[in-house]
């Protein structure tokens, strides 16, 4: 992967430098309020894919370890999530999006 000037890689996303601790900071709040939703109606729930190509997503999985409830924690998300926990609607956004 080509290295990009005042670019910093996540997982698989090039983010702005000065942006990057904000970003990382968001992506954990939202990745740990989305496991505390996804905790109420699936089985069991992590973090996966960390370093993949899609990137890292949170997981729930049914008692059959079936997919229940996938959400990506890429950059473009994560900006949907960090609007819909400041709004008090993450619930309803992982909802609707699975």
């Amino acid at each position: 992967m080509k290295r990009s000037k005042g670019m910093v890689l996540v997982d698989n996303y090039w983010i702005p430098k000065s942006q990057a601790k904000k970003f990382l900071e968001t992506r954990e709040r939202c990745a740990v309020e989305a496991t505390l939703i996804m905790g109420e109606f699936c089985e069991k729930v992590e973090r996966c894919w960390a370093g993949s190509e899609d990137g890292e997503a949170v997981v729930g999985t049914d008692q059959h370890g079936e997919i229940v409830c996938l959400i990506h924690l890429d950059p473009g998300k994560i900006v949907i999530m960090e609007k819909a926990v400041n709004e008090g609607r993450l619930k309803e956004y992982i909802s609707g999006t699975n």
